[in-house]
């Protein structure tokens, strides 16, 4: 239906610090997600910001 290929710009990586920042609030926002934030945000992976 709205089938549009993204394709991905420049790719750079997130600092330690800016990764643990994002952590911090996404459980502060939704508190229900802590047992499960090493899923989406593993705490050892590097995290890639990408543009598009």
């Amino acid at each position: 239906m709205f089938k549009k290929d993204i394709s991905p710009g420049s790719k750079s990586k997130v600092k330690s610090s800016v990764q643990r920042a994002i952590r911090n609030q996404l459980v502060t926002t939704y508190p229900l997600l802590a047992p499960h934030i090493d899923e989406i945000i593993p705490k050892k992976e590097q995290l890639d910001a990408m543009k598009m």
